[in-house]
């Protein structure tokens, strides 16, 4: 392993064809094409982090730069986890993000320890919409 960089898609681009790799080596996110990531891209604060050429970690946030931000990816290579790397793309990324009041995501229960050491709490009461999945049907009892 050469030395990691880790920079802003602004400083240094981001080929939506690496992070759609990086989703596969993963297990994200099957069915996003490098053309929506481009997409995506523009409007989305993103972080990658390189060995080499190669993209290793990635994440990215949506925010409306004053009152909320939502992190959205946060995704390492398995070859390159368990190395802090994840630590750095979060770090950096908060950084980008200093003045927004209010950061939100969503991860497995198993990386609530990670987060939490990032000063993130856990909120039981969270809803969520999924559009690209069908919803569960109202059984009689619920109306």
């Amino acid at each position: 392993m050469t030395a990691i960089t880790i920079a802003f898609h602004h400083e240094r681009p981001i080929d939506p064809r690496a992070v759609r790799e990086l989703y596969t080596h993963v297990g994200w996110w099957p069915q996003r094409t490098p053309e929506k990531i481009a997409q995506v891209l523009q409007d989305a604060l993103a972080v990658g982090a390189w060995d080499g050429d190669q993209l290793v970690g990635f994440a990215r946030a949506v925010s409306d730069g004053h009152f909320h931000a939502y992190i959205d990816d946060v995704a390492v290579r398995p070859d390159h986890q368990r190395k802090g790397l994840g630590s750095l793309l979060l770090t950096k990324l908060l950084d980008g993000l200093q003045e927004v009041e209010t950061v939100t995501l969503f991860c497995q229960q198993s990386l609530v320890p990670f987060y939490e050491a990032h000063g993130f709490q856990a909120f039981p009461s969270q809803m969520v919409l999924h559009r690209a999945q069908p919803a569960p049907r109202a059984s009689a009892s619920d109306s």
